[in-house]
């Protein structure tokens, strides 16, 4: 099933084609609802925790954003599995900075 997006985009199925174009047309609703609220869902759990500079907050969502999208991007779509990914990914920047930290 194609949406009226795709479908304007000229993407109509072909052949082998239905499954490649089926693929790039549900990756925009993946990346606009399922990504921000795994980010947003890692990010309120994540500063719910301990208290952190604004600066610590913003460089942790920007770090967390493109690992959900590689994530996403590799094919991975559970709410859930992404959320603890996200935040497993979060604590391992954490313990690596305070690692760095003297």
């Amino acid at each position: 099933m194609f949406t009226a997006a795709c479908e304007a985009d000229g993407a109509r199925p072909f052949g082998n084609q239905f499954v490649a174009i089926a693929l790039i047309c549900m990756v925009d609703p993946i990346e606009d609802i399922l990504a921000p609220a795994v980010i947003e869902r890692a990010m309120s759990v994540f500063e719910s925790f301990k208290d952190r500079d604004h600066v610590d907050v913003v460089q942790a969502r920007k770090a967390l954003t493109q690992h959900v999208f590689g994530l996403i991007g590799s094919g991975q779509t559970d709410h859930q599995q992404l959320v603890v990914s996200a935040l497993t990914y979060l604590k391992s920047l954490e313990v690596r900075d305070q690692a760095a930290k003297p």
